[in-house]
């Protein structure tokens, strides 16, 4: 049986999660934060999936978070799926097609880097796929990055050590602690984008719920920000360029982003920087700034647009590290 997950269930799928994902650290926070603390959730696990047996035990999921994005001048409600699992031992039955059935019969699910066999569904039930992220890997410093690969030594991660403030070719970069100092309207910032809200509910949930995450910083002059934090990836320590927002025909801007981020990685002594991008036109600024991409092409998809959608291009979707969960990847 396929359902909507009721809050009373929460404890249930915390369960189920710590059998298949035993490997995850702080699991009931890091659910009841997703599918409770949401501000955009119209009601406890709204849209939550999941499988269950003929006793009423969870067999499978397919968690969703809420978002709101911005397209052609109107603002749609949507979600971001994510955690689309099924028992091992149930793994013969039907939940799986069962809950990717139910899920593309909803209008407007994303996804963010779904497996082969997942996009193997995902096409056969006449899914889109709307775009392409590119992972960026940046080498600070390569000596560092050696010694901590072989040795597991990194320096102290802690945020409370990064810069107040960043000078940048002109641009001043200042770091935050309420999201009202960053939003200037609605949190939308490219009108020719696909592009997902950056409004004060979003900033507060996604960046300033846990104190000790993430930093974020605000250019002097404008609304364009910035979000990262520090993380240890493959045994060597790196900052994580989890989000960034301006107006792209400003390509000076980012590259400012990417200079400052350089700026923090080398106060702190950071051995690596990762984002992600999903706008070919700022590929050449990455590149310029020795980010070299790693990885296969995440695609981008979507269930089924709203009704008179279209005309739709996929170079013009602004996805990053921050609207899925592609940031918890990292540690």
């Amino acid at each position: 049986m396929i359902r909507e997950m009721k809050e009373k269930d929460v404890s249930s799928l915390i369960e189920f999660n710590i059998r298949n994902y035993p490997e995850r650290k702080n699991l009931e926070e890091y659910i009841r934060y997703r599918i409770l603390k949401h501000p955009y959730l119209r009601y406890p696990c709204e849209e939550v999936l999941i499988a269950e047996d003929d006793v009423k035990n969870i067999i499978g999921q397919y968690l969703f978070i809420p978002a709101r994005y911005k397209f052609q001048g109107k603002i749609f409600s949507a979600f971001w799926g994510m955690d689309y699992i099924v028992d091992k031992n149930s793994r013969n039955s039907q939940a799986g097609l069962a809950l990717s059935l139910e899920s593309m019969s909803r209008q407007d699910h994303f996804g963010l880097g779904l497996s082969d066999s997942a996009y193997k569904l995902h096409l056969a039930f006449k899914g889109l796929v709307i775009g392409h992220m590119k992972r960026f890997l940046r080498v600070n410093s390569y000596f560092r990055a050696v010694l901590e690969f072989i040795f597991r030594k990194q320096n102290k991660l802690d945020i409370g050590l990064f810069p107040d403030l960043i000078k940048v070719s002109g641009t001043d970069f200042i770091k935050v602690d309420d999201p009202e100092k960053i939003v200037d309207g609605s949190g939308y910032y490219n009108d020719e984008y696909l592009e997902f809200s950056r409004d004060a509910d979003f900033l507060k949930w996604r960046y300033f719920y846990y104190k000790d995450k993430y930093v974020v910083y605000k250019d002097k002059n404008s609304n364009s920000f910035f979000a990262v934090r520090p993380a240890v990836w493959k045994k060597m320590s790196c900052l994580i360029l989890v989000d960034y927002k301006m107006k792209v025909a400003n390509k000076k801007m980012f590259e400012c982003i990417l200079n400052a981020a350089e700026i923090i990685s080398e106060k702190m002594k950071l051995s690596l920087s990762l984002t992600g991008c999903t706008i070919p036109e700022i590929f050449d600024i990455l590149s310029k700034r020795k980010y070299r991409a790693y990885g296969k092409e995440i695609r981008i998809t979507n269930s089924r647009f709203p009704d008179g959608f279209n005309n739709f291009n996929d170079n013009k979707i602004f996805v990053t590290f921050a609207d899925s969960d592609s940031d918890f990847n990292y540690n």
